[in-house]
């Protein structure tokens, strides 16, 4: 059975919570897909709350990671079930029938806004082009994101993917992804970073994001991963989201295919959706490279089953961003 066909089979309304840190916030999905696919009567009944939140029904409090998101972020979880109990089994007005269906915390402004639609009708799906002129490679390259297009000319970022040294994933120490200090990868060469000058005003990005990565490896098969992070005013960054693609399922689980080596091709990477203001001063980053393990398994580049492959092969990978093979972060931008 189709995904969207389990959406025409919920009889009674549902209430889906996630955080946008939260490992399960693909809940924002099943969402979306019970107000497209569901009984008619149902799609106005549905309610969907994002917060500032890992995934951890315990803990829903303003303290996430090195932030603080205030009095705001303070919304036990037992609260907003009995509310929804109330409301749905007992027929009490507690105001939740007055509420817009889709409650977002906005990270950065740190205040809930309800909205009526997932994503918003009114997001501006926004270009911001990779660009680099002597190579992205960590943090003190010099690697850029813009609105404006690169030229026919533009260089060619190139690192090496290791399976036997991946880039590890920064978590939580209980193994649950949370926003976390990122300089710990500041030194690794197979990052390539390609960040925004300081915002010179206020830029909100709400929704879903993706990467169009144009592409190239030595291996007939590895991955391609994508991070979107914050970097504030004096330097510190800490991650928002981020996505992953194998390179052999580039055209869908139902089609895989093996790459030709050294040939170019265009990767469609989902990342996870965030709700973010970020402020006037501080800078959008993209980090780009092929691990983030053990969130995600090691691709051993062979092109053969990771499960029983014993063999480790490195991949000389290379990210273009010129003329026709221009790589950009689509970003959902919110007029404010």
């Amino acid at each position: 059975m189709r995904f969207g066909e389990l959406h025409g089979k919920i009889t009674a309304p549902v209430l889906l919570m996630t955080g946008w840190w939260d490992r399960l916030i693909g809940t924002i999905d099943n969402y979306a897909g019970l107000v497209a696919n569901g009984p008619a009567h149902l799609r106005d009944k549905h309610r969907l709350i994002v917060g500032p939140w890992v995934h951890d029904v315990t803990r829903f409090t303003r303290h996430c990671g090195p932030f603080d998101f205030g009095d705001e972020a303070e919304w036990p979880y037992a609260d907003m079930i009995s509310q929804w109990y109330d409301f749905q089994l007992k027929g009490i007005d507690n105001g939740l029938g007055g509420e817009a269906p889709v409650q977002l915390f906005i990270l950065g402004e740190n205040k809930w806004r309800g909205e009526h639609e997932w994503p918003l009708p009114r997001t501006r799906y926004t270009e911001f082009f990779l660009h680099s002129r002597t190579g992205a490679n960590t943090v003190h390259g010099d690697g850029w994101l813009s609105r404006e297009p690169p030229g026919d000319d533009e260089r060619r970022d190139v690192y090496d993917y290791d399976p036997r040294d991946p880039v590890m994933s920064l978590m939580r120490s209980d193994a649950q992804a949370a926003p976390v200090d990122q300089s710990p990868h500041d030194h690794r060469r197979d990052i390539l970073v390609y960040q925004t000058p300081p915002l010179e005003e206020d830029l909100e990005v709400t929704g879903p994001i993706t990467l169009r990565l144009w592409a190239a490896s030595s291996c007939p098969d590895t991955d391609w991963t994508a991070k979107l992070a914050l970097v504030l005013e004096d330097g510190f960054c800490a991650n928002l989201t981020y996505g992953i693609m194998r390179a052999r399922y580039r055209n869908g689980f139902e089609n895989p295919a093996l790459l030709e080596p050294g040939k170019p091709y265009l990767y469609e990477i989902k990342l996870n959706p965030t709700a973010i203001l970020f402020k006037a001063g501080q800078r959008i980053r993209l980090s780009v490279s092929s691990s983030d393990f053990p969130n995600f398994d090691r691709n051993h580049n062979t092109g053969r089953d990771d499960w029983s492959d014993a063999e480790l092969h490195v991949a000389r990978q290379t990210v273009f961003h010129a003329g026709d093979l221009s790589s950009c972060l689509i970003l959902p931008v919110i007029p404010r």
